[in-house]
């Protein structure tokens, strides 16, 4: 079967997890979406898993019979027919994708489940009709033109180039713009931003302006990145970490000791500058984010600090007893400077044996992994499990979804997302434009016996992406309580391009809600027990969240 993540498979089981993630991947793509069509391919998948390939094979036809065209469904009904040995009808399902917009001829000559209809003497011309399919679609859409090498200063027809390609595939593609403050006013910014461009000097000066162009559609999740040639030089840091914690910005950790700072410093200025004129002048205008939260996130512990690593950075700090005191530290290159290495998944015990999972990363299965290892101990020991998802940035959806599975005793409902589909007819007709009906996603239960102590969740303003959308999921489930701060309210589905000068960019091109309409991009998924960390706690070394959880487990008996 075809898959929508790319995951390294070692083992069985991490192949069944990876094929559940290309559910929950297919089953968003679904469009128009059809809650038929998605219950039929769910069962499809279980028919599949258990080896009965002709019963999912007619699964399959039946959900696309039902009026869905998403173009993954008939490649899986290819592969569930070929594994039964239905070559012709394999092959007549592989040009129906093909006619549907599949045209991935590396994915077809990969699929093992494909190998029986590589022999066939119609297989050849089934890859020239996919490769002739992709042909007309890079008429349109070939990037390929934008994608010019890196060079330390572009020509004015790259430079307009590349602000033309963001504004346009912003203005057709983007989900959000009902949640951008003056959203009309996007095709006056691109008119703005045309001499901006031009009179930058430099790639890395057009970079910053396409940042700051960007930055309007007030999106986490849309957002320019510079060419890999000057990336690291630019984006050298102090191997350390800062925060927004009520009117201060706090050192929140040191990663190097070496450092002439400690958790706590408070920081006054940065090179001469208070630091919040610097912050807003120096940092914000580039910055992509969603929500409030966001943004302080990003401007004040992100991007603070950022700069050449050729440069020094001087900070006045006020330290925890009162002192003054400037300092001047080094930058490092990004890999490793400003995070200490966290592995995605880690497991303690607390006191009365609560369990402490802490959630860093969606980014590979490994934190499904690890926790289908540890599971049997946890549920036969745990009395409740706090879950930490409050440095969580995301990476694949399902594999909180998977965590999501062993904690519910029946099928639960996640979040509701719409497509943006631009159809120019609608606007030739007068009418307006109008997203795709809401495809709503599910977990089901995991087949084992699930944990049914109490659970608390932890989150916060890093809480993003698909670390969100298993918050939502959580929240549907009425798992447990959410407690700690609200999340960054962005997640999605970025489509991302190159740009001139060797840089790309991507935009939001899909809308999430919760399953039952309620808003949390843009806003943020809000904690039932709201608990932030302040100045005292972090000089302190205090927990308060961490702490309020254990207690409301402890509440529960």
């Amino acid at each position: 079967m075809t898959r929508t993540f790319s995951t390294a498979i070692d083992d069985s089981r991490h192949l069944m997890l990876t094929r559940c993630l290309f559910l929950v991947g297919a089953l968003l793509l679904a469009w128009p979406p059809a809650a038929r069509a998605q219950g039929l391919a769910e069962q499809a998948e279980a028919a599949y898993y258990a080896g009965d390939y002709a019963h999912s094979a007619a699964l399959y036809l039946q959900a696309i019979e039902s009026g869905d065209t998403d173009p993954v469904l008939p490649v899986n009904a290819a592969c569930a027919l070929a594994l039964s040995g239905q070559g012709d009808a394999a092959m007549a399902q592989l040009r129906a994708a093909i006619d549907r917009g599949f045209f991935d001829t590396n994915e077809l000559q990969r699929d093992p489940d494909l190998e029986s209809l590589r022999t066939r003497p119609d297989w050849n011309s089934l890859l020239q009709k996919a490769t002739e399919a992709k042909r007309l679609e890079d008429k349109r859409w070939n990037d390929k033109a934008f994608a010019t090498s890196y060079r330390p200063t572009l020509s004015e027809t790259e430079k307009q180039a590349g602000l033309a390609l963001i504004w346009a595939e912003a203005r057709y593609g983007f989900a959000n713009f009902d949640l951008a403050p003056d959203e009309s006013d996007w095709n006056a910014r691109y008119i703005e931003f045309i001499p901006r461009v031009a009179a930058a000097k430099t790639t890395i000066d057009y970079y910053r302006q396409l940042q700051a162009f960007i930055s309007g559609l007030h999106d986490g999740h849309s957002s320019v990145s510079f060419p890999p040639e000057v990336r690291n030089g630019l984006y050298g840091r102090p191997a350390m970490r800062t925060e927004r914690v009520g009117d201060d910005v706090v050192v929140t950790q040191v990663i190097d000791p070496s450092l002439p700072v400690h958790v706590g410093d408070v920081i006054r200025s940065i090179d001469g500058r208070p630091v919040d004129d610097y912050a807003e002048s120096r940092v914000a205008p580039y910055v992509s984010y969603s929500t409030p939260q966001d943004r302080a996130v990003r401007v004040y512990d992100y991007d603070l600090l950022y700069g050449p690593t050729a440069q020094t950075v001087t900070l006045e700090l006020a330290g925890a007893d009162g002192s003054a005191r400037t300092v001047t530290v080094p930058r490092k290159g990004t890999e490793g400077s400003h995070r200490t290495p966290t592995p995605p998944f880690e497991l303690r015990w607390e006191p009365h044996d609560i369990a402490y999972v802490r959630l860093n990363s969606f980014g590979s299965m490994d934190a499904a992994n690890l926790w289908h290892e540890n599971y049997d101990t946890i549920r036969q020991r745990a009395r409740g499990i706090v879950f930490d998802l409050r440095a969580n940035g995301g990476g694949n959806t399902g594999v909180g979804y998977a965590i999501l599975a062993d904690l519910i005793d029946h099928a639960s409902q996640t979040s509701s997302s719409e497509l943006t589909v631009y159809r120019s007819t609608l606007r030739a007709w007068g009418f307006g434009q109008r997203r795709d009906s809401p495809q709503i996603s599910s977990v089901a239960p995991a087949s084992r016996p699930h944990f049914d102590g109490p659970v608390a969740l932890l989150i916060g303003p890093h809480t993003y992406s698909a670390a969100e959308d298993f918050v939502v999921a959580f929240d549907m489930a009425g798992r447990g309580a959410l407690i700690g701060a609200a999340t960054g309210g962005s997640t999605g589905q970025p489509l991302s391009f190159p740009l001139p000068g060797g840089g790309s960019a991507r935009v939001c091109t899909k809308r999430d809600r919760y399953a039952d309409g309620r808003e949390f991009v843009g806003v943020g998924v809000q904690p039932d027990i709201e608990v932030e960390p302040t100045l005292a706690s972090i000089r302190s070394g205090k927990d308060p969240i961490l702490e309020r959880a254990l207690a409301w487990i402890g509440e529960q008996d």
